[in-house]
C-alpha cells in the first residue's frame, strides 16, 4: 500500500508531538466557502505556507509535505526560504521516505543549529539547499 501525502502528514505529526520539547500543528491555506453562507468566500493562510507549523526546542518549525515526486511551487520555496533567514526550521518532508528518517532528520537539524550550523533547507528527497 501507497502512503498517501495526507496520511503521511497524520502521522508525521503524531510522530513528532512525541518528541521532548516539540509541538506540532495542521496549518491550512487555501480559499473556502463560509458552510452558514455559501456565498461568502473565506480565505486562510498567507499562499505558500507550510502544511505543518511547529515549535522545537524554542525554535520556528515549519515542514512542507509532498508526495514522492511532488514539486514544491515557487511560493513555498519563498516561505522556505524566510522561515531560514528568520532562524527557523523549514524542511521539506516526502511521503515516501520513512518516518522515522524523517523526524531523525528534523531533530538533527535542532542539533546543528544549538551547535552555531544553520540548519538550511533540506528536501528529503533531494540536498540541501
Amino acid at each position: 500500500m501507497r502512503l498517501t501525502e495526507h496520511k503521511f502528514q497524520s502521522m508525521l505529526l503524531v510522530a513528532l508531538s512525541r518528541v521532548q520539547g516539540c509541538k506540532v500543528w495542521r496549518n491550512v491555506v487555501g480559499t473556502f466557502r463560509a458552510y452558514s453562507n455559501p456565498e461568502q468566500i473565506v480565505k486562510v493562510g498567507v499562499p505558500g505556507q507550510a502544511d505543518i507549523f511547529g515549535m522545537i526546542d524554542g525554535r520556528f518549525l515549519s515542514i512542507e509535505v509532498k508526495a514522492p515526486r511532488g514539486r514544491v511551487r515557487k511560493e513555498q520555496e519563498r516561505w522556505g526560504e524566510m522561515v531560514n533567514r528568520e532562524g527557523g526550521i523549514h524542511i521539506v518532508a516526502r511521503a515516501g521516505c520513512d518516518l522515522d528518517e524523517s523526524v531523525r532528520e528534523i531533530v538533527s537539524l535542532v542539533e546543528l543549529s544549538r551547535n552555531g550550523n544553520p540548519p538550511g533547507h533540506r528536501d528529503q528527497g533531494g540536498a540541501m539547499r
